[in-house]
């Protein structure tokens, strides 16, 4: 029963993305076959070869389906301070709205994934010679773990393993006065 919840579970989490191709529409309406013989499946005894809950579970995951994949999510209003002073004591105030019904569509990949996706990856940029580009990442990272363990040694060291030109140690050196501006609770790190 266990793998029957995980599985609606999972389809919950993506099957508005898998129902957005071909392909994963067909493996939709499949896992939908399957899982509605699954609930419907009779011991020898004649008695329901699984509980009610996993019954349920599938049915609200194929009513879901069928929805297009709109939920309906309870959000609990805040009370004020007086609301809850009132049902403390007892006292009936004026009727207190629980809260209120909003709809979100379930298995939607998430927006930043898109955004991720359509940006460039930053690569460390290593010369045939193994040694590290003095660029901008490569600076970021030496920088980060120093700001992590103060130790000021490695980040000469990392700094000298790219051993840069004047140019480069001026640009990187550039970069990190930007950055302690930028980032005021570091400060004191890109001060050292």
């Amino acid at each position: 029963e266990h793998m029957i919840e995980c599985v609606c579970e999972l389809l919950q989490a993506i099957g508005y993305t898998l129902d957005e191709t071909s392909h994963g529409e067909n493996l939709m309406n499949s896992f939908q076959a399957r899982l509605k013989d699954l609930s419907k499946h009779l011991l020898n005894d004649g008695k329901q070869a699984f509980s009610k809950r996993i019954r349920f579970a599938i049915e609200d995951l194929l009513d879901l389906r069928r929805a297009k994949w709109q939920k309906k999510v309870f959000k609990e209003q805040a009370k004020t301070k007086n609301e809850v002073k009132g049902e403390a004591s007892g006292r009936p105030g004026k009727p207190v709205q629980e809260g209120h019904f909003s709809t979100q569509i379930a298995g939607m990949k998430p927006a930043y994934i898109e955004e991720l996706k359509a940006q460039k990856p930053k690569k460390m940029v290593v010369d045939s010679g193994g040694k590290p580009s003095l660029d901008e990442s490569y600076v970021k990272k030496i920088f980060q773990y120093y700001a992590e363990d103060w130790n000021g040694d490695s980040f000469a060291a990392d700094w000298k393993k790219a051993n840069p030109s004047a140019s480069e140690t001026k640009s990187a050196l550039v970069q990190l006065v930007n950055w302690g501006f930028e980032q005021e609770r570091q400060e004191e790190a890109y001060a050292m």
